[in-house]
């Protein structure tokens, strides 16, 4: 296996506070581990921002329909 740590260490800096480090020091497991905890949070974006996007048409056609029924009847 070649030693990517110089290339890793620049792309992971700032991310170490998420709970991913990037050194050659940690082992693979706590790599994993922490790879694992940084893709359940991006599913729940996902989710939340699916859920916020559901919501959002939501609103827009009852405020569609309300201002079709406030013109028929004004």
């Amino acid at each position: 296996m070649r030693d990517y740590c110089g290339n890793r260490t620049a792309l992971f800096d700032g991310i170490e506070e998420g709970g991913i480090r990037a050194s050659c020091e940690i082992d693979e497991h706590d790599n994993d581990s922490a790879m694992e905890g940084l893709h359940d949070r991006v599913i729940m974006l996902k989710r939340f921002f699916i859920f916020m996007e559901i919501e959002g048409t939501v609103y827009l056609k009852q405020s569609l329909q309300l201002s079709v029924f406030y013109r028929h009847w004004c």
